[in-house]
């Protein structure tokens, strides 16, 4: 996976990582914005670049709501860009279906009192206005 999207995401990222924005060296990761753990597919626009470290400390959780409404943006800005990095690894690329699984793991997480994460060594739990960061 890593061999067919780094290089695109890398250049749509602008060189930064998904999370921390700091400059992503030569060694990354492909992360699941929404874990593999909740939904084990590889859909285009589940896909980010991120360091290693971030993504370490990420585990197998759902970002915080920075991260969710990052997230959105990135969909929103780049959707035929993943559609087209997604058909040329020939991933699966439903946008519609990246969108309905991030909302339901985030309203499950809600629901739950599930720990998100918020960056670094910082752990919470979502808001009620998490809902408003879903991309449009």
């Amino acid at each position: 996976l890593s061999l067919k999207v780094s290089k695109p995401l890398r250049e749509l990222q602008n060189g930064l990582c998904f999370y921390c924005r700091g400059p992503i060296p030569s060694a990354v990761c492909v992360d699941h914005f929404i874990p593999w753990s909740r939904y084990p597919r590889d859909l285009a626009h589940n896909l980010v670049l991120a360091h290693s470290n971030c993504n370490s400390l990420k585990r197998d959780l759902l970002g915080g709501e920075t991260y969710l409404e990052r997230w959105a943006e990135f969909v929103n800005d780049h959707e035929s860009d993943l559609a087209q990095i997604g058909s040329e690894a020939g991933l699966l690329v439903d946008r519609a279906t990246s969108v309905a699984v991030a909302e339901w793991s985030y309203g499950h997480a809600e629901r739950v009192h599930a720990e998100v994460w918020l960056g670094g060594a910082e752990y919470g739990r979502l808001s009620r206005g998490w809902r408003e960061r879903l991309p449009a």
